[in-house]
């Protein structure tokens, strides 16, 4: 897989994450749980190229991947648990 840049985006900076999607990189965006949810966050893996979303989840680990507002401009996967730690570690890497 071709380099890509990457980068974290904290709680609240969605409009940041989607213009560094937009610029061609894969933006990691943490997602502040909402009541009901676990107490562990979730991150929203956010990329414009649908075909190296799905790529991106799948070397992460994710089985099934579900592509949400597909075809939008913040299309994304939600990662959680282990596939969300694989997306932090590629990130860290691509700064590296």
């Amino acid at each position: 897989m071709p380099q890509v840049d990457r980068k974290v985006f904290g709680p609240g900076r969605l409009p940041e994450a989607l213009d560094f999607a937009d610029g061609g990189g894969q933006a990691l965006l943490y997602v502040e749980p909402e009541d009901g949810w676990p107490r562990a966050s979730a991150i929203s893996l956010i990329d414009q190229d649908a075909e190296r979303l799905e790529a991106t989840a799948r070397r992460c680990g994710v089985q099934k991947i579900d592509i949400r507002q597909q075809g939008t401009r913040g299309q994304y996967v939600l990662l959680w648990s282990k596939p969300k730690w694989a997306a932090l570690r590629l990130a860290r890497e691509a700064v590296a």
